[in-house]
């Protein structure tokens, strides 16, 4: 009785401090998870985005020479240590943009998988030359189709003040069999600067990227 009254405490507390999805990017363009087809998620996938959803579910692809949205990137969801003192800091990283917000030739890996282990967790290794270079793993929970990973917060001091990207992500599997990540962040900034300037590393708002699987 008590074992059951703590786990009814962990679903409540998860269901409230669960982000909220709008359904427009993927909605008629995913496969609803459950545990009898979630192992289909396991398998390899491109480690950049072949495109993304807009919020009414269309999808564009990004052209093989315009590599964009890494993996990596938007599953490890780290927000660099900015040293920001004055507006000319500022004006430096939008002369110089994060690097998986423009066109990149280059990439730390090649591709990524995916397994899917009995206990709920996911772990993504991220492959170099065909070994493993890294590996993520996180405790998932099937939602409305989706997987949903742990809601987190990320802060960095600009001008000597906390600000904040408070975000979490989602994992579907496409039509095609692809994997689909999407991604709500909300920047918590002290102001409308320091606003623009995290939206330029995490992005404020919601976006859905598919990933090609390829093994």
């Amino acid at each position: 009785m008590i074992k059951y009254f703590f786990s009814i405490i962990t679903l409540i507390a998860f269901y409230s401090c669960s982000t909220s999805f709008n359904n427009g990017f993927t909605n008629g363009n995913s496969e609803k998870l459950n545990q009898r087809n979630i192992s289909q998620l396991n398998g390899t996938y491109e480690i950049f985005a072949s495109g993304k959803y807009n919020e009414n579910g269309r999808f564009t692809a990004v052209s093989t020479n315009k590599k964009k949205y890494s993996f990596y990137n938007k599953i490890e969801n780290k927000l660099p240590n900015m040293k920001v003192k004055d507006l000319g800091d500022i004006g430096n990283i939008l002369k110089n943009p994060p690097i998986d917000s423009i066109p990149s030739l280059t990439s730390n890996y090649e591709a990524f998988e995916v397994k899917i282990k009995p206990d709920g967790y996911l772990t993504f290794n991220f492959l170099k030359n065909d070994q493993i270079a890294t590996s993520l793993t996180y405790k998932g929970n099937i939602k409305d189709g989706f997987i949903y990973l742990p809601k987190e917060k990320n802060c960095t001091k600009i001008y000597s003040s906390k600000n904040c990207v408070i975000s979490q992500r989602r994992i579907g599997l496409a039509e095609d069999g692809s994997i689909i990540l999407q991604e709500s962040n909300k920047v918590d900034a002290s102001s409308q600067t320091t606003s623009v300037l995290l939206s330029l590393f995490e992005g404020n708002g919601e976006n859905a990227y598919k990933y090609k699987k390829i093994n």
